[in-house]
């Protein structure tokens, strides 16, 4: 146990903070194995605790995991867990994420239709939400899969709107996200 995880029991939303930032941590070195470990400590806590947002977003990270091992099955039943639970508690943020990870995932399969149905049903929740990074990274999502479905223009779309939230977000990507609307550009 990390010695700031130790210092945040008895902290809950702390320690579920703690437990999560580890847990991505782990999961951007590809060290799975570890990452789950932490984000299921998460969700036994956040269920023992009765914080059922952090419980939404511990299922989400869990079906991130296996979607990173690859295996489908198990991420679509999390991510599908942190959907639901997020309806019932009218929680936003647990929607859009549950909602653009089953696109990725979708998308990951090859099925590009359910993908970005996916998508935008979680960009019309983002919105609603009104947090502009999310806004930025499900219509950037959104914006690769219609570039794969052949519908360049409603790519752009996205894009323009990408590069748009780049400027308010001053992003660390917005010179890719430039390159790649210009790119999008040539296309009929």
């Amino acid at each position: 146990m990390s010695q700031k995880l130790k210092q945040n029991q008895g902290e809950p939303k702390l320690e579920m903070a703690e437990l999560h930032r580890l847990g991505h941590r782990f999961h951007q070195e590809q060290r799975f194995d570890r990452s789950l470990e932490q984000f299921w400590t998460g969700l036994v806590r956040a269920r023992e605790l009765q914080e059922p947002r952090w419980e939404c977003v511990a299922l989400n990270n869990i079906g991130m995991v296996y979607q990173s091992w690859g295996k489908f099955d198990h991420a679509m039943k999390f991510y599908g867990q942190s959907l639901e639970l997020a309806q019932e508690l009218g929680y936003l943020g647990g929607s859009v994420a549950a909602l653009n990870n089953l696109g990725r995932l979708y998308e990951a399969w090859g099925r590009l239709d359910r993908a970005r149905e996916h998508y935008e049903r979680s960009l019309e929740l983002a919105q609603q939400d009104g947090d502009p990074q999310t806004q930025r990274l499900v219509r950037l999502n959104l914006a690769m899969c219609l570039e794969k479905l052949g519908d360049f223009h409603g790519c752009r779309a996205q894009l323009q709107e990408v590069v748009k939230l780049d400027g308010i977000l001053a992003h660390p990507q917005a010179e890719l996200d430039r390159a790649y609307l210009a790119q999008m550009e040539r296309h009929p």
